[in-house]
């Protein structure tokens, strides 16, 4: 078989705008003189101001298209037209360590799956060796926070997201269910003072360690 040349790479042709440059260098983008690769926040402005081009046509053509999450092309859409596709989807998932689960009594197979649950297992885990910490989050860390806790609330049949420019945020039993659930693990010391001032460097390293 006859090896190909190497493609270039791309960084040779387009320059991409990382995600925490957007502030200072957005409004090049009105002026042409921007990146080619942008990832904006606030999409719906750009579809407005005409500084976005329509790929209904181009993205329609594409049968991985039909495979994009609903909530991406709604994101993407302005009066019926589309203008991008989704980038970067993730889920929300709770870990848990089965040696740790083993070693206090609980099942490794059956994590919780309830708030009860959660800060029960979490709380004998710590109990049975007071230098494990039972449940851990990056508290300085504002999009963890929303990741880990939004979907737990949701589950408790907390309203998240608004309806409609005057409904509200974040309502609902969940919401004080949660954070009452993390208040009393923390005073408890089940979470560790460490989770306070962690900016989500630490997001996945404690869980790693054991600790």
């Amino acid at each position: 078989m006859e090896r190909q040349p190497r493609r270039q790479d791309r960084a040779d042709h387009h320059s991409g705008q990382p995600d925490g440059d957007q502030a200072g260098d957005i409004g090049s983008v009105g002026r042409r003189a921007g990146p080619h690769l942008v990832r904006p926040d606030l999409h719906a402005r750009f579809y407005e101001g005409g500084l976005s081009d329509r790929l209904t046509g181009t993205l329609g053509a594409d049968p991985n298209q039909a495979k994009v999450a609903k909530a991406f092309q709604d994101l993407a859409s302005y009066e019926g037209k589309l203008y991008g596709t989704g980038f970067t989807p993730d889920v929300s998932v709770l870990l848990w360590n089965k040696d740790l689960f083993e070693a206090a009594g609980l099942d490794p197979e059956k994590p919780p799956t309830t708030l009860a649950e959660l800060q029960d297992y979490a709380t004998k885990i710590h109990e049975t060796n007071p230098e494990v910490a039972g449940y851990y989050f990056s508290g300085s860390c504002g999009g963890c926070n929303i990741f880990t806790q939004a979907p737990m609330m949701w589950g408790s049949g907390a309203t998240l997201l608004p309806t409609g420019p005057d409904a509200p945020v974040m309502e609902g039993p969940g919401v004080a269910e949660v954070l009452t659930m993390l208040k009393e693990m923390w005073e408890a010391g089940v979470i560790p003072e460490s989770a306070e001032g962690d900016t989500g460097a630490n997001f996945m390293a404690t869980f790693e360690t054991g600790t």
